[in-house]
């Protein structure tokens, strides 16, 4: 933020805060890891993806250690997850990711780290599908899957009830749905 706050990583498996003429180790790992961080518009929360293994493990389901820590924070960031594709919800309150050999997308409450819920995809054809999802509310997930043809659909999950509704199935197992929200628009692109 405006150079307040500096982030890098050495090779020795750090990532070093440095701000205030301080220097703050906020992870340590083994050598060669490789960090990403990330915040959403509002600046409420980072999230840090560590992968001890990002030169010796070259797959788009390898797991990363994911971590949270409020904007700004000058001490290291909570293990909160394990998976893949982390993103900041709902105004930066949720967290998701999804863990590729579970098959599984989890959405942990930020505000409250008690309240998680989880999506469990019927895929069973693509083991590198990666779906893509967005929480509309505390209470609702618009997100893809593959059915058992391998037909990409977009499903509405319900978190109250439980309950999976297909909104479209494709015709095609060609075919691919992609969920794109920008200034409160969502965007739903099917090729």
């Amino acid at each position: 933020s405006d150079g307040d706050l500096i982030y890098y990583q050495r090779k020795s498996g750090d990532l070093i805060l440095t701000t205030k003429f301080r220097i703050i180790e906020l992870l340590k790992s083994v050598e060669n890891t490789s960090y990403n961080i990330f915040t959403g518009p509002q600046r409420k929360y980072m999230v840090f993806t560590m992968d001890p293994n990002f030169f010796n493990f070259y797959g788009i389901r390898h797991l990363q250690k994911i971590y949270i820590s409020k904007f700004g924070e000058e001490k290291p960031p909570k293990p909160i997850a394990e998976g893949i594709e982390p993103s900041l919800q709902l105004d930066e309150t949720w967290l998701s990711h999804f863990n590729p050999y579970t098959k599984v997308i989890e959405f942990i409450d930020l505000e409250n780290n008690v309240l998680k819920f989880e999506i469990k995809l019927k895929n069973i054809k693509n083991p590198y599908f990666i779906p893509q999802y967005i929480m509309l509310d505390k209470n609702t997930v618009l997100f893809t899957d593959l059915n058992e043809s391998a037909y990409p659909g977009l499903l509405l999950f319900n978190r109250i009830t439980s309950k999976i509704s297909v909104l479209y199935k494709a015709k095609s197992f060609l075919e691919k749905i992609e969920i794109c929200h920008a200034n409160k628009t969502l965007f739903i692109l099917f090729t």
